[in-house]
């Protein structure tokens, strides 16, 4: 690998690492702040998950003989989304903590599509794609939790709606019953 391809890689490496950190700090302020505990043990899962990523791809670069750098950067697009999640302003707000999660996870997939995979070697190459895959997947189930949340939210809404009717009803058979 020539000193070009190297910084190159070693840069994609620094990049992707952040996006991780970022992403397990949010997801674990995502999980705090979630009201729902099967949410919030998944939200954790997640968090774990980039902490591993975090891991591998510090040992990928210590595979190359680099360090990767632990300066957390506040203006990346995947920080700007995780930020949109703080424990006072997302408590119990569970439509806003996934939709900060999925524009985060939409964010990080950018930097890591943004990586020439060329001048990677093939096993750094395989690491990038595998967890660029995860990624997908944590985006399509955060996307699914939406949809879900959503459809469950309307079909209170049309309870709601549905409730004074069925009360108007019983109020009038009452009176039925009296005559």
């Amino acid at each position: 690998m020539n000193l070009r391809s190297r910084n190159i890689t070693v840069d994609a490496l620094n990049r992707l690492a952040e996006c991780s950190r970022d992403a397990n700090v949010g997801y674990n302020v995502a999980a705090r702040s979630a009201t729902s505990p099967l949410l919030r043990a998944e939200l954790s899962q997640y968090a774990m998950q980039r902490e591993q990523f975090a891991h591998q791809l510090r040992e990928a670069a210590q595979a190359m003989g680099e360090t990767i750098s632990e300066v957390v950067s506040f203006d990346s697009p995947p920080q700007r989304a995780w930020s949109e999640i703080t424990p006072s302003s997302a408590q119990s707000d569970e439509a806003a903590i996934l939709r900060a999660c999925a524009r985060a996870e939409i964010a990080t997939l950018r930097c890591y599509d943004a990586i020439d995979l060329l001048v990677c070697p093939e096993w750094l190459r395989q690491l990038i794609l595998t967890q660029h895959s995860a990624i997908e997947r944590v985006l399509d189930r955060i996307r699914s939790l939406q949809h879900a949340l959503a459809v469950s939210g309307a079909r209170r809404a049309e309870e709601q709606r549905l409730k004074p009717d069925a009360q108007s009803a019983s109020a009038i058979n009452g009176e039925a019953n009296r005559n």
